[in-house]
């Protein structure tokens, strides 16, 4: 993976806007003939056939690239990479997925990444992996995780866990839009291609050299591919790109296929040891870091201030929804994809703190329809995501009288916060335990130093011997600056407040989705109902104050009508939250800039994720999967313009790009 920023690159403004104007993606129009073979309308071609698809696919793309052998030997910490054009029915992956688990050494890992333009309906898929199953029983636990993974109809890359040991990155999208972008930020990193897609006679805008190039530019050396077309331009366009390519015979009847090869002098392999990793934070976004870097295989030390989950990851309740903005816009984009995996990791990992029966957000008057109707119109967001309704509709799902129109959310909820940090630390110390990893937790530890100790960190603490480790997160919050004084990254600590009132009155008590209206309800918890929360960007304290308590009473009452008093008050907590001025939060390398040259490069090994904001929740698993991505040396979880978009030195780029001191960001 190529982990450089090189020249500076700034998205800003107008240039932030995706070339894409809607978020949903079509989904296919597929009929099954008798048989039960699966065809495209759209296209007139088949995706497999049933008798004969599993041992087409197993000889043209696994035994053409030779993976039985391939994974048999491998031996490395990074993962072997498969790279796909048309998922399909995924039958290509899963079966590459099966042969891997079965004769793989049990530490090795798998990655897979697809792209699908017309993704199959849920039900379509379900119907077309049922008869492969029924095929090829070994694909069944695979197929269940897929089928239970497997995303709305939003653009973008959904990355999909169909076993421990096996991750899948699912494009939705173009071809030609995707993997150009995608082979930018995965140079030399793909092991084997699995060129597919419908035919070129019936499918030919696929089949062009910004593909060819993009194959090229990602394989590693001595990478192979495998297709199951032999048309000559096909051969031709890959050789033009410098790959080395011939027939050989093709399955059943079809007389010849392409296989390939890239041949040409490699970059050097990164020679960073993976020997210990900090993860400086113990809240929602160090517990899913711990969990994303459960397999480093190296030793992990997690290091919070006080106990896991005290500061802002510590409410009873909080929901977990995306940030849609009225176009599809990054911050759309990401959020989406974000709530998406977020929603997946909490209810396959925490299952009994997780609540997802859905989110109502009204607005706040009427002069809010307008964005209401672009966010139904223009951006175009999957009803399964979003749906705008009236406010005789969204009465049908709640007893609050607002007659105010808003958009459902209808996969949203609410977790347990300090629940489910609690239970993904321990999550990752049983896994890793059962690997014969080392983790150890400091809590208790403030840390009030990172340094540079020759080709590794120094983390410094107060009254604890220091601790030098090869890689290290900082997580921890509000507090980043503290670690960070030189760096120019504006985080801002806003204190919030909720308060938990008694579910006494009858639309508190009936309640079984999230209410949003200038603040929020959450449904009952153990006869509470999580009310809030204030935003004050003057304090940046946690004490508990009776007038927050009285602000939150009063936006129960104005925003949802709902009248509680003093009395009706059980409790209350108080924290700090770390937020950005634009929204989003800051993942990735820590970088030094070059004023001279103007580019940007990382500083080895530390990584920053912070200013998770009101939404962090929602967006600490994505961005934490990324950060883990690149330590463990496989694709990343999002677009490389994504990518940009959270980058922690963002804020100094424009302002360097606007002949500001980037300085004056902070």
């Amino acid at each position: 993976m190529d982990n450089s920023s090189g020249p500076l690159s700034v998205y800003k403004g107008s240039q932030m806007s995706q070339p894409h104007k809607t978020a949903e993606i079509d989904y296919a129009q597929v009929s099954f003939d008798a048989d039960g073979t699966p065809e495209s309308s759209g296209f007139g071609d088949i995706y497999f056939h049933r008798a004969q698809g599993i041992a087409e696919s197993s000889y043209v793309f696994l035994e053409q690239n030779r993976l039985r052998d391939r994974f048999y030997t491998w031996a490395t910490h990074r993962p072997f990479v498969i790279a796909e054009t048309g998922f399909g029915t995924g039958l290509n992956c899963l079966l590459a997925a099966a042969l891997f688990l079965d004769v793989a050494p049990a530490n090795a890992r798998l990655h897979i990444v697809s792209v699908e333009a017309y993704p199959l309906t849920p039900s379509d898929l379900q119907h077309a992996l049922a008869i492969a199953s029924a095929l090829a029983p070994q694909l069944q636990p695979l197929v269940q995780q897929l089928l239970s993974a497997y995303p709305p109809p939003i653009r973008g890359t959904h990355r999909i866990h169909l076993h421990d040991r096996v991750t899948l990155d699912l494009m939705l999208g173009d071809v030609l839009d995707c993997f150009p972008e995608w082979s930018q930020d995965n140079r030399n990193s793909v092991d084997a291609w699995f060129l597919d897609g419908f035919a070129p006679q019936k499918n030919p805008q696929m089949w062009q050299p910004q593909l060819y190039r993009a194959i090229a530019r990602s394989l590693r050396v001595h990478g192979t591919l495998a297709t199951f077309t032999a048309t000559g331009h096909v051969r031709r366009g890959l050789q033009n790109v410098g790959m080395q390519m011939h027939k050989v015979p093709g399955f059943g009847s079809k007389r010849d296929m392409l296989v390939g090869s890239m041949q040409r002098i490699g970059d050097p392999e990164p020679d960073t040891e993976l020997t210990h990793i900090a993860i400086i934070g113990n809240g929602i976004a160090g517990a899913n870091l711990a969990w994303s870097l459960r397999h480093f295989p190296g030793d992990m030390t997690i290091i919070g201030e006080q106990e896991p989950a005290s500061g802002a990851s510590g409410n009873p309740q909080g929901a977990v929804y995306p940030l849609l903005q009225a176009n599809w816009t990054p911050t759309s984009a990401f959020y989406s994809s974000a709530f998406v995996y977020a929603r997946q990791r909490y209810l396959s990992l925490t299952p009994e703190y997780s609540h997802f029966q859905g989110l109502i957000d009204y607005v706040s008057n009427t002069k809010q329809y307008p964005r209401l109707r672009k966010m139904k119109n223009i951006a175009g967001y999957p009803k399964a995501l979003f749906t705008a309704r009236t406010a005789a509709q969204l009465a049908q799902h709640t007893k609050v009288p607002i007659g105010l129109a808003g958009g459902h959310h209808p996969l949203a909820g609410w977790i347990e916060p300090a629940a489910t940090v609690n239970a993904l630390l321990q999550c990752t110390i049983r896994f890793r335990q059962q690997q014969g990893r080392v983790t150890h937790t400091c809590f208790q530890h403030q840390v009030t130093r990172v340094s540079r100790a020759g080709q590794q960190w120094a983390i410094e603490y107060e009254h604890h011997p220091a601790l030098t480790v090869s890689h290290v997160v900082i997580a921890n919050g509000e507090r980043v600056p503290e670690l960070l004084p030189q760096t120019t990254i504006p985080i801002r600590p806003v204190r919030g407040q909720i308060t938990r009132v008694r579910a006494s009155h009858s639309s508190l008590s009936g309640l079984s989705q999230v209410l949003c209206r200038g603040g929020y309800v959450v449904p009952a918890l153990d006869g509470a109902v999580c009310i809030g929360a204030t935003f004050d960007k003057s304090r940046a304290d946690a004490k508990l104050l009776d007038t927050d308590h009285d602000k939150n009473i009063e936006m129960l009452h104005e925003q949802f009508g709902i009248s509680c008093t003093r009395t009706d008050v059980i409790d209350g907590r108080a924290s700090v939250r770390a937020t950005t001025p634009d929204h989003l939060p800051v993942a990735g390398a820590l970088q030094q800039g070059d004023d001279a040259s103007g580019c940007w490069q990382p500083l080895p090994n530390i990584y920053l994720l912070s200013g998770l904001g009101a939404r962090g929740l929602t967006s600490a698993p994505l961005a934490a999967e990324l950060i883990a991505s690149r330590i463990l040396q496989q694709p990343a979880p999002i677009a490389r313009h994504l990518q940009e978009s959270l980058c922690p030195m963002r804020f100094a780029k424009r302002a360097q790009v606007k002949g500001l001191s980037p300085f004056s960001v902070r």
